[in-house]
């Protein structure tokens, strides 16, 4: 029997499953003890071949196709996790992005916070690595204590107060497996915001949380050419519904960290506006939606410089500056040697 089970989602993985496999063998949990659950995404290189290797290879190493079902890549992990939580056989569950890598102590150390509070969940701390070098996230205040356990809904003040970031993200925590299925909780298959949905749905079922903001477990690779930066209408309009999907959700159910949520949901959505190609008429139309929705929520605070001008033009609906502004920054953003100075900058800022 397994002690944990991680699940990995992957399309196009070939030149990472090898390297995410040798991360695991170093766990010090023991490599024995973790249930591997692969999970394809429709690829069209060579990962697939690479699964099944692994998975004759490693006793503990099971592989999944969503490609037997579906003709083309959904796109998002969303749909990939949700086949590998239907395939764990373990009390607890850890999301691994196929890019990214855990500590070695990550899984012993989420492994026995886990089973001592018995909650729900656990969450630690990672590090972001950049192309300027690696930086330390601040999940929650300088000076917090190496744990905190609470139950967040009963307590959303302290729980605000103490989660300075809106750490949404599925990875850089374990969840116990009963508490997912018996909520049914699932991830959002259709677009980029799946983390927002499965985290805020924790959060209002969630009876016990435990945070080790001082415990830093994951290594994030921050890449200048996420999606973000390939933006589409497609993409626009999905992370556009998704945003508008949790802010009701959480307006209706819960107030936890809603305006860090809004603040940083809203930047990266405009950021995904900045980097659109379509015409002109179109854009406008998208800044006409952009602005109705500031009109239904409170003021939402932007803290990267940039991001909040734009915002301020959308405001004052001066439309065709706000063009003009966004092309400038498309630009800016796809200058190589100017997007690593100004990250640099930005990294020292989050550093302060």
């Amino acid at each position: 029997m397994y002690l944990v089970s991680t699940i990995i989602p992957f399309y196009n993985g070939e030149k990472h499953l090898n390297e995410v496999i040798e991360t695991l063998k170093k766990q010090t949990i023991g490599f024995e003890n973790i249930e591997i659950i692969l999970v394809n995404d429709c690829s069209d290189d060579k990962s697939v071949d690479v699964a099944k290797n692994l998975e004759l290879k490693y006793d503990n190493c099971y592989f999944y196709d969503l490609s037997l079902k579906y003709n083309e890549k959904s796109g998002y992990p969303g749909r990939p996790r949700n086949l590998g939580l239907k395939n764990v056989h373990t009390d607890y569950v850890i999301f691994l992005d196929i890019d990214d890598y855990y500590v070695d102590d990550a899984f012993k150390i989420l492994y026995n916070a886990i089973t001592r509070t018995k909650s729900d969940f656990v969450l630690a701390n990672h590090h972001i690595n950049t192309d300027n070098g690696v930086i330390k996230n601040n999940l929650c205040s300088k000076g917090s204590a190496d744990e905190i356990i609470l139950k967040p809904t009963e307590t959303q003040t302290k729980f605000d107060k103490v989660t300075t970031g809106c750490f949404i993200a599925s990875w850089g925590k374990i969840f116990d497996y009963n508490f997912i299925t018996d909520n049914n909780l699932i991830f959002f298959e259709d677009g980029p915001t799946e983390d927002g949905d499965f985290y805020f749905q924790a959060l209002a079922v969630c009876e016990k949380m435990c945070i080790l903001p001082n415990t830093y477990i994951y290594m994030y690779n921050e890449y200048g050419d996420s999606t973000i930066h390939n933006s589409t209408e497609k993409l626009f309009l999905a992370f556009f519904n998704g945003l508008k999907r949790i802010n009701n959700f959480l307006i209706k159910n819960i107030d936890l960290n809603h305006e860090v949520f809004i603040s940083d949901y809203f930047s990266s959505l405009l950021l995904i506006f900045v980097t659109l190609n379509i015409d002109k008429k179109r854009k406008i139309e998208f800044l006409e939606m952009l602005y109705d929705f500031e009109q239904t929520t409170n003021e939402i605070n932007i803290k990267t410089p940039e991001v909040k001008f734009l915002n301020n033009l959308i405001l004052k609906r001066k439309f065709r500056l706000a063009l003009i502004t966004a092309s400038m920054y498309d630009k800016f953003y796809n200058n190589l040697f100017i997007k690593k100075m100004y990250r640099k900058y930005m990294n020292m800022k989050r550093l302060e």
